[in-house]
């Protein structure tokens, strides 16, 4: 309580003048120690009333109640002020729910909050809620991490030789531990337009390089080749499927030479002389 506040209150009591009758506060065994209790109390009147404000003040202390609702909550809030930013992708927390056999808590003092172990696992945390008035309890929350990143995905199903256009794709967010590396983040989505399905893909499913060609076996490609400053191109076809940055044999159309070229993008590659 505010120290200010009580000098005030007691500075009011005593400017009153309130009188207290010292017969109560005090038992009277003969006449000459009353008279020196009575002389000490009169000295000291104003002292008693102000321990006996304060013990009224402190015996009226009353508890907060909290819900396990909110002490959920307070862990969550907790955990998401401890753990660090991320670079990339986003992050919910969740607790589980709190033995419904367990009563709603009351503490007098403020609760104490903290990790109950320092080792913690990247997708859920133990959180330790304690009370340290008289009661003293302690409480244990779950809460579960879950980090998301975006990854493409096909939002309808696609027949294999299907041309992907932008209509076919969307951008799901994918808890990190599901996502394997060739998953396609959004940057990458616009990489994959022009290009056509190797096999029937599922709606829903995440989609990656492996699963499309930019270059299919048979398809006509442009060779562009650079030859002293130059770009000169040329016409041929394909002889294998390829992805971007893959190297695949290539025959040029007008002299049927084989020639080794790396895909630059859909039905583009690029041979080095």
């Amino acid at each position: 309580m505010n120290i200010a506040f009580i000098k005030s209150i007691s500075k009011f009591i005593y400017s009153k003048r309130l009188i207290i009758d010292a017969k109560y506060l005090y038992p009277v065994f003969n006449i000459k120690h009353s008279r020196n209790i009575m002389s000490l109390f009169n000295k000291n009147h104003h002292k008693l009333i102000f321990f006996i404000f304060l013990t009224l003040l402190s015996n009226n202390v009353t508890a907060v109640s909290y819900s396990k609702a909110q002490l959920e909550q307070l862990a969550i809030n907790y955990l998401e002020q401890d753990l660090q930013g991320l670079t990339s992708g986003t992050r919910k927390l969740s607790a589980l729910a709190i033995d419904p056999r367990i009563p709603d808590k009351n503490c007098d003092t403020e609760l104490l909050i903290n990790s109950a172990k320092v080792q913690r696992s990247n997708r859920q945390s133990t959180i330790q809620i304690k009370c340290l008035d008289e009661k003293k309890w302690n409480l244990y929350v779950q809460v579960k991490i879950m980090e998301l990143a975006p990854v493409v995905v096909v939002n309808q199903n696609l027949n294999k030789g299907e041309v992907i256009t932008k209509e076919h794709l969307s951008i799901k967010q994918m808890q990190k531990h599901l996502i394997r590396t060739q998953y396609l983040n959004e940057t990458q989505s616009t990489t994959l337009l022009g290009s056509r399905s190797k096999r029937n893909l599922r709606s829903g499913s995440a989609i990656t390089y492996k699963q499309v060609c930019m270059v299919c076996k048979g398809d006509k490609v442009t060779i562009f080749a650079g030859v002293r400053g130059l770009r000169i191109k040329t016409a041929g076809f394909a002889l294998q499927d390829g992805i971007i940055g893959q190297n695949i044999s290539v025959k040029n159309s007008k002299s049927g030479k084989k020639l080794h070229a790396k895909v630059l993008g859909v039905d583009q590659v690029k041979v080095s002389i």
